[in-house]
């Protein structure tokens, strides 16, 4: 069998395009390597901040927020319950329930 030159044509196209999915592969394969080396040194990055927060010193806890006022909008009165306390020096005795 001898080869005609239009066999020859499609066996060069298809070396080509196996040539050019083989070039894409290798950049992907290049990206994909590149990342995981910034990735590695964002998480090492990132360890080293929680370890040195983590044995740290302590520092005092935020300033408090001030509670903003509380708005029921349910109409009949046995939605508009609320329960609030809490355990500890704030609220001895647990919670407690308050309607309007």
């Amino acid at each position: 069998m001898t080869d005609t030159p239009e066999r020859a044509g499609r066996s060069r196209a298809v070396d080509l395009g196996l040539l050019a999915l083989a070039m894409v592969v290798f950049i992907t394969l290049i990206g994909l390597g590149n990342w995981q080396l910034r990735r590695l040194a964002w998480k090492l990055d990132l360890i080293e901040t929680v370890e040195a927060r983590a044995y740290a010193d302590p520092v005092p806890a935020p300033i408090p927020v001030r509670a903003h006022r509380l708005v029921l909008a349910a109409r009949s009165p046995v939605f508009r319950k609320m329960l609030y306390g809490g355990d500890g020096p704030a609220a001895p005795g647990g919670m407690r329930e308050a309607s309007p």
